[in-house]
């Protein structure tokens, strides 16, 4: 009971230092973690400062670039003034498109065709031909009666009218090549060129188109055509063509002959005439407003009278061209993003700067692309304080663990001795108590006779040597504890050992159904050894044989020689030991029956002289049992003696 009660006090002590060790282990540990992530916020706002300062500048540099391309771009726009179409077409290389606006902001360009219309009487002799034509479907005499009013037409428009009507019917009539000669005639007629049909369209230009259309496609003078019908309509200085007949016409020249400038100005016109579609608010004179239409901006001259269209992918591309090579780098890249979107792209960009002037309003973005110099500074800290952590943590547990270590061998020293108390007080007491009580009956003079003095005396002189053995394995335990014991090694016949060691405790077998076998030959080499050592060796094995056995003990010791090593073994019939027993039954105070133990006497100290007596002489001892058929103990000593000194005890200093 007192013993229970000691262990579970040791336990809780050394649960309780173990808690306590976990947290001088945990809570250092939380505060290095604490102050490495923190250490690494720091380290990392800090490039992020530095970052910000630096690329700052070149953001500004850049914009500063920007500002003064737009600046350029709107003092170009000014020197493009008048009423003139061509206006337009000077503007394309500084815009995607223009409208230009008349001195009370009437609308100039792009021009409708209503606005070209101008009345004309055709004549006394057209409703007729146009009766032929339309009514009567009498194509031939419907162009003969054109080309007289051609031939006898004083004025331009009405000759290029009939020219262009009789063409129309002879191609009906299928004398295509007659029409496409009188259309040559009507095109290459400077006096017809500046005039109008009654709709408000140009005729020369709508007579290129049918011309072209008349003529056979693998003919060499329709690309001619086509060149030439191109040209027309990329002039703006000539007779102004409204935007309508000009657009139409771009769009009927076919894929095949519509060149990179064709759709540059018919995009243009389809931009400007969008715009003056839809009614605009008025357009800010200092910088790019947008305008109805989505994704299109306007840029006006201070007067008002010429607006310039920019699509924003132009207004992005001319501004990252503007920068150059100089201000972006393999770790930086910048990119323009209108009002309203932070940037082109989902990605967050690392700074943005506001762009003034004539791009008031929008952003210049700068992303990091690569490492910077800064960034990789702040990685080899962010390394260095993970480094220091690691080794700081590493350090700690190491700490921790050899202090666990060290509680843990203390406390298995105080076990030790803790049993060592409890066993010596008790194995010591047990033995003491008996003389006591046999000498006071001695004294006392209460015995029957002198036959019963005799066996009393002979009880006393039993747990005298009990008491002596219990007492010489404590001192061997403690000058093995120490790793002070000597052994005083000389030639030994072992026959002479065993019968020793079995004469110390024949008397203990002269009981019925106690049986003693000694089978060792005589002829045994002699082996280098201490004497006494080993027959402590074979008491301890024959104590253990008899204490465990039950009524009926047959114990036998046997020696024989193999292989330059004597080999010694113990068997009994006792209780036997199960395999985990085995392993632990050398180890100090271990007892398998505690019980048993409390009976015959022993502290548990036994095989452990043993084990340490046998390795002492550079042998081996092994156990082989089985639960209720007995165990076997067999020490292989060799005949040479030990090659190395005596092996301190798995438990000592």
């Amino acid at each position: 009971m007192t013993r229970a009660m000691i262990e579970t006090g040791q336990r809780r002590e050394l649960w309780l230092a173990l808690l306590v060790l976990a947290a001088a282990v945990l809570v250092p540990t939380a505060f290095v973690l604490w102050f490495m992530a923190a250490a690494m916020r720091n380290e990392q706002a800090a490039v992020r400062q530095q970052l910000t300062e630096v690329y700052r500048q070149q953001a500004l540099s850049a914009c500063r670039k920007i500002e003064a391309h737009w600046a350029g771009r709107k003092a170009a726009l000014s020197t493009l003034g008048g009423l003139m179409p061509s206006v337009l077409a000077q503007c394309l290389t500084l815009a995607d498109s223009a409208v230009i606006y008349g001195p009370n902001k009437e609308l100039f360009y792009p021009i409708s065709d209503e606005t070209m219309i101008v009345p004309f009487d055709l004549g006394p002799y057209w409703p007729a031909a146009a009766r032929l034509e339309l009514e009567l479907n009498q194509p031939d005499q419907a162009a003969a009666s054109y080309a007289r009013i051609a031939s006898t037409a004083k004025e331009p428009r009405l000759r290029a009218l009939a020219l262009l009507a009789q063409a129309r019917c002879l191609a009906r009539s299928g004398h295509k090549a007659d029409a496409s000669a009188i259309l040559a005639k009507l095109i290459q007629s400077d006096e017809l060129r500046p005039t109008h049909d009654l709709s408000g369209r140009l005729i020369v230009p709508n007579a290129m188109l049918l011309a072209l259309e008349w003529t056979d496609p693998s003919s060499p003078e329709r690309k001619s055509l086509a060149a030439q019908l191109a040209a027309r309509l990329t002039d703006y200085n000539g007779p102004t063509l409204p935007s309508s007949q000009r657009l139409f016409l771009m769009e009927s020249l076919g894929p095949e002959n519509a060149t990179p400038e064709i759709q540059q100005y018919a995009a243009a016109e389809k931009l400007a005439a969008q715009y003056a579609d839809v009614p605009e608010p008025p357009p800010s004179p200092t910088s790019l407003t947008p305008t109805r239409i989505a994704g299109v901006w306007q840029l006006c001259t201070a007067d008002g009278g010429l607006i310039a269209l920019c699509r924003e992918e132009r207004i992005v591309r001319e501004s990252d061209q503007s920068l150059g090579p100089d201000l972006t780098t393999k770790w930086t890249r910048l990119s323009l993003s209108k009002p309203g979107s932070p940037s082109a792209t989902e990605e967050i960009p690392f700074l943005s700067v506001p762009v003034s002037g004539t791009l008031n309003g929008w952003m210049l973005n700068l992303f990091l692309s690569g490492p910077a110099s800064f960034a990789e500074a702040a990685r080899r800290q962010h390394v260095l304080y993970l480094w220091t952590g690691a080794v700081g943590i590493l350090f700690i547990f190491i700490l921790a663990l050899a202090i666990t270590l060290y509680l843990a061998r203390q406390m298995r020293l105080t076990r030790l001795k803790n049993d060592l108390i409890a066993t010596v007080s008790h194995e010591l007491k047990t033995p003491l108590s008996s003389m006591r009580v046999l000498v006071d009956t001695l004294l006392e003079g209460r015995c029957t006779g002198p036959d019963q003095q005799r066996e009393y005396l002979r009880l006393i002189a039993g747990e005298n040597q009990r008491l002596t053995r219990l007492i010489d394995n404590f001192l061997n335990f403690s000058r093995m504890e120490r790793n002070r014991h000597a052994f005083v090694f000389a030639e030994v016949k072992l026959d002479e050992v065993v019968r020793t060691a079995a004469e110390s405790v024949r008397e203990r077998f002269n009981v019925p159904h106690c049986r003693l076998e000694v089978d060792v030959p005589p002829d045994l080499p002699a082996i280098i050894a201490d004497r006494d050592a080993l027959v402590t060796v074979l008491l301890n094995l024959l104590d253990n044989a008899w204490k465990y056995s039950g009524e009926e003990k047959e114990v036998s010791v046997r020696a024989r020689a193999a292989d330059g090593e004597i080999i010694l073994s113990v068997q009994d019939n006792g209780i036997g030991l199960s395999q985990r027993q085995i392993r632990r039954i050398f180890a100090p105070f271990y007892q398998v029956d505690q019980s048993l133990s409390r009976r015959a006497g022993g502290c548990g100290l036994g095989l452990s002289i043993v084990r340490f007596i046998v390795r002492g002489h550079g042998g081996q001892i092994e156990a082989a049992s089985e639960p209720g058929k007995g165990s076997a103990f067999t020490v292989r000593l060799p005949v040479a003696g030990p090659t190395e000194a005596p092996e301190a005890p798995a438990h000592g200093k």
